[in-house]
C-alpha cells in the first residue's frame, strides 16, 4: 500500500465524525433559529432527535426545556428536569422549570429553583421577578404587592413589576390602586397593549363604566372582538342598573332608559359584524338585556313579545329576565301568567326576595287574597329587624334593616286590600312610628285612610309628608284622589295633567287620567224600585192596601261647567196598583236641573212637571253638608 493511502485510511473514520459533529451542529443552530422565528414545533422535534442521540450533550435538554417552557407546555418541563442536576443547570434553565413549577401549584418548589437561580446570578432581574410571581400565583397578595414595591424602586424602568403591582391589587379588588400601576406602564411606553387592557378593564370593574368605554374607543385595535363585546355589554348592563335606580318619581329618567336601550339594540346589531367565538350566546345575552331595559321603561307589550318570541325559540330564559316578563304581565293585568312565571323562578331560587315579593301582588291580583297576605307574613317573619356591617376599624355596626320596612308594608297594606282596614290602620301606624318620614309608609296610611272614608284626614296625612318629600310619587297620586273625593276639581285636573306628562306609563298615573275623563263626560244615572204586599190586616185592625209598585228615575247630567257645575234633565216613571175603582196608576215626571259640586257642599235645584192628580210644575231642592270625615247634614 502506497503511504498516502495508508495515512488517507487512517485519517477516514475522524473525517466522517467531523461531518457529523459538524451537521448536527448545524441541525441545532437551525432548531434554535426556528424557535426565535416562532417555529417552536419543529425546533422542539428537532432538539428532541439531538438531545435523544447525544444524551451526554446536556445544552440539547437545556434548550428543549427552554422551549418547553416558552410554548407553556409546563407538565412536559417538569417531566424533562426530573433528571437534571440542579446545581449544575443554568439560570435560564433553572428560570423556566421555577415557571413551570409556579403553573403547575408547587409553589414551594418554584420559589427554591428561582432562589437557587438568584443565588447563581445575584444581578439578574429574571429569578427576582419570579418570586414575586410566586407569592402573587399563590394568592397571597399582600406580600406580593410588598414585594413588587420594592421591585419597582429598585427597577424604576422596568414594566413587569409594575404590571405584576396592579395585577395583584386586582385580585385584591383595590381597583383604584391597580389603575395608577398600569398608567405608570403606559407613561413609560404609550404602545403596551396589555396595560391599555388592564386599564379599561380595572375601570370597568371599578364601576367607571363610561371612561372605560372611551378609552376602549380610542385603542380598538388593541383589543379582541371577544374583550369588545365584553366591554360594551357590560357597558350596556351599567346603564340598565343606573336606570333602575332612578328614583320611580324622576320626570326625567326617561333620556338614561332610552340611552340604555339605544346601547342595547347597538350591541345586538353588533353582533353580525364582530368576529365572536359564540355569537348566538352573546345575541342572546343582549335580548335579556333588552328586556330589562324595556321593562323599566314599561314598555311591557315589548317584554312580552320578546319573552314569548325566545320561549318559542327554546332559548332557556334565566331567573332574572322571567322575572321581568313576570313584571310586564302583571302591568298588563294578567296576573295569573306572572303569578306562574314568579313561581317557576322561586323553585328555582326558593329565597329569591324580588320574586316572592313580586309574588304578593300577583296574588293579590289574582284575587287570592289569603295567599298574598300569607307570603308578605312569611317576607316579614324572614327579615331581620336589623343588618351587622364592619367599620373601617374592623367594628361590627348594626343598622336597621331597610328590607325589613318594605316587608312590614307590605304586610300591613295587604290588610288593607282584604278590607281588614282597622288592622291595616293599625299596623301601618305602628310602622311609622317606627320609622318616621319614610314616604313610602306616610303614602299608604293616607291610602288606609282614604279607603275608610276620610278623605279629609288623609289629605291632611299627605300635605304633611309632601313637605319632606315633595317629588314622591305615590304621596302625589293619593292627593289626586283625595282632591276628587273632596270635589277640588281644579287641583285635580291640574295635577292629574301634570302627573301623566310626566309619569305617563304609570299605572295609577293613568288610572287618575281615566277617571278624570269619565268625571268630565256626561253621565246617565238610573234609580230603579219596586215592592209588593198583602191585604193582610196590620196589628192594630186596619186593612193594609194591596199594592204593586214600580219606580225608574233617570237623570242625564251634562258635562262639568265651570268645574263645579252639572246641568241635568230628568225624567221619572212610577207606576201603583190601588184598590178599586182607582186601579193602576202612573206618575210622569220631566224635570231640569242644576248641581252645584264644591268642598263640603253637594246641592241641586230641579225644575219639574208631573201629571200627579192634575198638571203640575214643582221645583225640587236638595242639599248635603259635610262637617267633617265622620259627620254630615242634608235635607
Amino acid at each position: 500500500m502506497k503511504p498516502y493511502l495508508f495515512l488517507a485510511v487512517l485519517c477516514l473514520p475522524s473525517a466522517i465524525a467531523f461531518g457529523q459533529t459538524h451537521d448536527e451542529e448545524q441541525r441545532y443552530q437551525d432548531a434554535l433559529a426556528a424557535a426565535r422565528a416562532g417555529n417552536t414545533q419543529w425546533a422542539l422535534g428537532q432538539l428532541d432527535q439531538l438531545k435523544t442521540q447525544h444524551p451526554e450533550i446536556l445544552r440539547y435538554l437545556y434548550d428543549y426545556i427552554q422551549i418547553l417552557s416558552w410554548t407553556d407546555q409546563s407538565e412536559a418541563v417538569i417531566k424533562q428536569s426530573q433528571n437534571l442536576d440542579l446545581k449544575q443547570t443554568p439560570v435560564y434553565v433553572l428560570e423556566a422549570v421555577a415557571k413551570a413549577a409556579r403553573n403547575t401549584g408547587d409553589f414551594i418548589q418554584s420559589e427554591s429553583l428561582y432562589r437557587l437561580a438568584l443565588e447563581k446570578s445575584p444581578a439578574r432581574f429574571e429569578p427576582k421577578l419570579g418570586i414575586g410571581l410566586v407569592f402573587l400565583d399563590s394568592g397571597n397578595y399582600d406580600r406580593a404587592i410588598a414585594y413588587f414595591n420594592e421591585l419597582t424602586e429598585a427597577y424604576p424602568q422596568q414594566i413587569e413589576p409594575l404590571l405584576s403591582l396592579a395585577y395583584a391589587y386586582e385580585y385584591r379588588r383595590d381597583f383604584a390602586s391597580a389603575i395608577k400601576q398600569y398608567q405608570k406602564v403606559i407613561a413609560q411606553q404609550a404602545d403596551h397593549s396589555g396595560a391599555w387592557i388592564g386599564l379599561v378593564f380595572a375601570l370597568k370593574s371599578s364601576g367607571q363604566y363610561e371612561e372605560a368605554l372611551s378609552i376602549a374607543k380610542q385603542h380598538r385595535l388593541v383589543f379582541s372582538d371577544e374583550e369588545w363585546a365584553e366591554i360594551n355589554w357590560d357597558y350596556a348592563a351599567f346603564l340598565i342598573r343606573k336606570s333602575e335606580r332612578i328614583a320611580t318619581g324622576d320626570p326625567n329618567r326617561y333620556p338614561e332608559m332610552d340611552k340604555a336601550i339605544d346601547e342595547v339594540n347597538a350591541n345586538l346589531v353588533s353582533v353580525d359584524t364582530l368576529n365572536l367565538n359564540d355569537p348566538q350566546n352573546w345575541r342572546n345575552r343582549a335580548t335579556f338585556d333588552l328586556m330589562l331595559a324595556l321593562r323599566n321603561r314599561k314598555k311591557m307589550q315589548a317584554v312580552i313579545k320578546l319573552y314569548e318570541e325566545m320561549y318559542a325559540q327554546g332559548i332557556e330564559i334565566p331567573a332574572y329576565c322571567r322575572i321581568a316578563a313576570a313584571d310586564a304581565y302583571l302591568y298588563q293585568q294578567q296576573p295569573e301568567v306572572a303569578r306562574d312565571l314568579y313561581l317557576s323562578v322561586i323553585a328555582e331560587s326558593p329565597q329569591d326576595f324580588n320574586a316572592r315579593s313580586s309574588l304578593v301582588y300577583a296574588y293579590l291580583e289574582s284575587e287570592q287574597i289569603n295567599k298574598a297576605i300569607h307570603l308578605a307574613d312569611q317576607l316579614d317573619t324572614e327579615q331581620p329587624n336589623t343588618i351587622q356591617s364592619q367599620d373601617a376599624q374592623g367594628q361590627l355596626q348594626s343598622t336597621l334593616n331597610p328590607a325589613k320596612t318594605a316587608t312590614e308594608l307590605t304586610a300591613a297594606i295587604m290588610r288593607a286590600y282584604a278590607d281588614r282596614l282597622e288592622e291595616g290602620q293599625f299596623r301601618m301606624e305602628s310602622l311609622r312610628q317606627k320609622s318616621p318620614y319614610n314616604p313610602d309608609i306616610e303614602s299608604k296610611l293616607a291610602e288606609i285612610y282614604y279607603y275608610r272614608g276620610w278623605p279629609r284626614k288623609a289629605r291632611q296625612q299627605i300635605e304633611n309628608a309632601l313637605i319632606e318629600s315633595p317629588d314622591h310619587l305615590g304621596l302625589q297620586i293619593g292627593q289626586v284622589k283625595v282632591n276628587h273625593d273632596l270635589r277640588a276639581y281644579p287641583a285635580e285636573e291640574r295635577q292629574t295633567h301634570k302627573l301623566y306628562k310626566d309619569f305617563s306609563d304609570d299605572t295609577g298615573v293613568q288610572r287618575q287620567m281615566r277617571l278624570w275623563r269619565i268625571h268630565n263626560d256626561r253621565e246617565l244615572k238610573v234609580f230603579t224600585g219596586g215592592g209588593l204586599s198583602n191585604n193582610e190586616l196590620d196589628g192594630i185592625g186596619n186593612p193594609n192596601l194591596g199594592t204593586e209598585d214600580i219606580s225608574v228615575d233617570s237623570y242625564l247630567y251634562s258635562s262639568p261647567i265651570n268645574y263645579n257645575y252639572r246641568a241635568f234633565i230628568h225624567q221619572g216613571w212610577k207606576m201603583g196598583l190601588f184598590p178599586q175603582p182607582e186601579g193602576r196608576g202612573y206618575l210622569q215626571t220631566y224635570g231640569l236641573g242644576m248641581e252645584y259640586a264644591a268642598n263640603n257642599v253637594l246641592a241641586n235645584a230641579e225644575v219639574h212637571y208631573d201629571n200627579f192628580a192634575r198638571e203640575a210644575i214643582g221645583v225640587g231642592l236638595g242639599l248635603a253638608y259635610d262637617i267633617d270625615d265622620h259627620w254630615r247634614v242634608s235635607t
